[in-house]
């Protein structure tokens, strides 16, 4: 039997806590209130800012005052996404969460260890008597909608010189440096017509697939359900069919891969035996050409389809010329480091209805100029098309350094707690750290956490044995950091 450290149940149960309060980007206030009344009960100093973020100050522990002052740091927002058939309203229900005995996970739904855990280890060490230097704690909103809180942070919130970030999902690793990102909205409003008297609905749906973390999962190969409909969908325009697109749904977040999505149109009851032949065919390929997802499809043709107003057969395909041009996956390598991705692309979010068409996309990279160049490419992707277009949020990269004090103590840690150094990582995903560097230059900053998979997913899991190791690193290095005062 294993060994825990003095935090783990502590940190287990302040999750489960946390689990049963709603938390979704944009509709995270419960949890907001959660973490000040927290701070308010243990006669902490604490605040928050106007957008929600949310500060708690931890006294030295005696012994430990002349410690440099360091922040502790982690979003509580969630990527909510729930597994395709199940039903739950992210904004009043509790997430039904299974312990098992090697990991923690949800039941149909992702699990917001990404980055509650994160959240969660601060509690517990608030409550703690392990030693320490004088610590702020910070709590961000809205993550996960493009770094939304830390960009309207102030700056004064930030008032040490030394952070660490625990949001990073596997121990042994520390992030020292991340990708930039650029989240756009290209939309279009369209005409719609009732059916014709002799054409029918099809319905075609796809599921199964993996999705994930859009950061993290590039460059995997995964299969985009969004464009496996559109690939779909445009094999019958190129076998000269006319199908006329009544709605369309993938994804529910710009910074996850969809994992399944449905859409329906219209088509002359004439051309019903060469669409499906047509589509069956699409299908099979997509199903052997991704055999590790195994793709579900499912194709339906309804009786009626007095209830469908579509688009016109020319602004469909318009619109699914549009999604195979967009760009999608892992897009460049730095030549001098091929595990460092410089830049990558993930349609998020499409959706189409009453005529109102709509792609949420989430852009990463690592040089400025990539970034420049890739809002002008949108701009002109939208303009061909006839779409509007609009930067939703924009956050920089983290150009991180290998050799600073913090991160050599780290390693020290690392060595002392689990036998081994920790891999250093420039991150694909997008950290605060991004708009802390910005905020106070000179701060030194590292990302750090335990092993969870799935995250942005409903396959969310989080390894509860990695917890230790990483509560032990954590706290070796607060307990150590009188070091960097000598």
């Amino acid at each position: 039997m294993r060994s825990e450290h003095p935090l783990y149940q502590a940190t287990i149960d302040h999750f489960l806590a946390i689990c049963r309060i709603p938390h979704g980007s944009k509709r995270c206030a419960p949890l907001m209130e959660h973490l000040l009344r927290f701070a308010e009960e243990r006669g902490l100093a604490h605040g928050r800012d106007d957008y929600g973020n949310v500060y708690m100050d931890l006294p030295a522990s005696p012994g430990c005052e002349a410690f440099p002052k360091a922040i502790l740091q982690a979003h509580y927002d969630m990527v909510c996404v729930a597994e395709p058939g199940y039903e739950i309203d992210f904004e009043t229900e509790p997430l039904q969460v299974v312990v098992e005995a090697d990991c923690i996970r949800a039941l149909h739904t992702s699990l917001g260890a990404d980055d509650c855990i994160g959240v969660a280890t601060m509690l517990a060490l608030a409550d703690s008597d392990l030693p320490h230097g004088p610590l702020r704690l910070i709590f961000t909103a809205d993550e996960e909608l493009g770094l939304l809180g830390a960009n309207a942070m102030p700056a004064d919130f930030l008032d040490a010189d030394l952070l660490f970030n625990l949001d990073r999902h596997a121990v042994g690793e520390i992030v020292y440096a991340n990708a930039g990102g650029l989240r756009t909205i290209l939309s279009r409003g369209h005409g719609c017509a009732a059916p014709a008297a002799d054409e029918l609905c099809f319905s075609l749906a796809v599921s199964g697939l993996l999705g994930g973390h859009s950061g993290e999962n590039m460059g995997k190969g995964r299969l985009n359900a969004a464009l496996a409909l559109d690939a779909l969908l445009l094999a019958l325009f190129d076998a000269g069919l006319s199908p006329r697109l009544c709605c369309f749904h993938a994804g529910s977040a710009s910074n996850s891969i969809p994992a399944e999505g449905e859409l329906c149109f219209l088509l002359p009851k004439a051309a019903r035996e060469q669409a499906e032949k047509l589509l069956q065919t699409g299908m099979d390929a997509l199903r052997k050409a991704y055999p590790a997802e195994d793709p579900a499809f499912s194709l339906q043709t309804e009786s009626s389809a007095a209830e469908c107003r579509a688009l016109s057969a020319e602004d469909s395909l318009n619109f699914l010329r549009l999604l195979q041009e967009h760009p999608y996956e892992l897009l460049a390598r730095d030549p001098e480091d091929p595990r460092v991705i410089l830049s990558s692309c993930n349609i998020g979010v499409v959706t189409l209805e009453d005529g109102k068409a709509r792609v949420d996309n989430s852009f990463r990279f690592r040089l400025p100029a990539d970034k420049e160049a890739m809002d002008e490419r949108f701009a002109a992707l939208a303009k061909r098309f006839g779409f509007s277009y609009e930067v939703f949020s924009c956050y920089p990269a983290w150009q991180g350094k290998k050799n600073t004090p913090l991160l050599a103590l780290l390693q020290k840690a690392h060595q002392e707690c689990i036998g081994k150094e920790a891999k250093l990582i420039v991150s694909n995903g997008g950290l605060e750290c991004s708009f802390f560097a910005e905020k106070r230059p000179g701060l030194q900053m590292a990302c750090l956490g335990p092993d969870y998979t799935g995250n942005h997913s409903f396959e969310e899991k989080l390894y509860t044995a990695s917890l230790s190791p990483h509560l032990a690193i954590l706290c070796w290095t607060l307990a150590h950091l009188g070091e960097l005062g000598e």
